[in-house]
């Protein structure tokens, strides 16, 4: 399911990426392949690897924690850049009873299997 008002955002006290819709973190995403970085325009492709870290806080996505996206101080978890057309999706920690709103602040962002997940866009 697309949501484009969902953003991703990293909560530093949590260290971890949850999503929102009135926050958002710019994340630097790089090619792990140092001779494709050197090109004069490296583009990416699906088979691609690539590390993702928050922007201004230089904190590289270390991998994941009960599948949860987690910062880190290692030089970051190699991700495949085609895993933003399905391995992540929103995950609400437990279904609110009575079809209330789900509260963002308690949910966070996930791998999938089998990229059954939601699709992502880079903004």
């Amino acid at each position: 399911m697309t949501q484009p008002e969902v953003f991703w955002y990293y909560d530093r006290l949590a260290e971890r990426v949850r999503p929102s819709k009135t926050q958002r973190t710019r994340f630097n995403i790089r090619i792990v392949d140092q001779a494709q970085q050197a090109g004069p325009n490296p583009i990416m492709i699906k088979s691609d690897k690539v590390i993702i870290s928050a922007f201004r806080d230089e904190i590289s996505l270390g991998g994941e924690k009960n599948q949860q996206l987690v910062g880190g101080d290692d030089p970051g978890y190699e991700f495949t850049f085609s895993e933003f057309e399905g391995g992540f999706e929103v995950k609400y920690s437990t279904p609110l009873p009575g079809g209330q709103a789900e509260d963002m602040q308690l949910a966070s962002i996930t791998r999938t299997a089998s990229n059954r997940g939601d699709r992502w866009e880079l903004v």
